[in-house]
């Protein structure tokens, strides 16, 4: 029971934090950063990624007479992707969870064996 439960809430919450993190890796991409009217308001992960970025960009400032040119979106959709990843395990961490009662019933069934038939047995045949 508790397993099926966990297994269950596994299932909903990775593919929730999934498919929300892959959309938000979609977000930062080259088309989503042209379009007219970004960042957008909830529920697109627009402005959080914003402040992530502006965080990174605070944390890791250039040193020296350098010029940073690309900013932090590449570290961005590294650790977008990085939660993309951890959602879909997860979720597949929940699938084995509810699978492996029923896979483990379809092993124990095919290894039933057969009768064994001693000598004394054929003879009667």
């Amino acid at each position: 029971m508790l397993r099926g439960v966990t297994g269950i809430l596994a299932v909903i919450i990775g593919a929730a934090v999934f498919v929300y993190f892959s959309w938000a890796v979609h977000r930062i991409g080259y088309d989503a950063l042209t379009e007219p009217g970004w960042p957008r308001p909830s529920p697109y992960p627009d402005r959080w990624l914003l402040a992530l970025n502006d965080y990174y960009d605070a944390k890791y400032p250039v040193t020296g007479p350098y010029v940073k040119l690309h900013g932090e979106l590449p570290r961005l959709m590294r650790v977008v992707t990085w939660a993309s990843g951890a959602g879909a395990v997860v979720c597949i961490a929940g699938v084995v969870m509810l699978m492996f009662p029923t896979v483990l019933r379809r092993i124990r069934s095919r290894n039933r064996g057969f009768d064994v038939v001693g000598p004394g047995d054929a003879a009667a045949n």
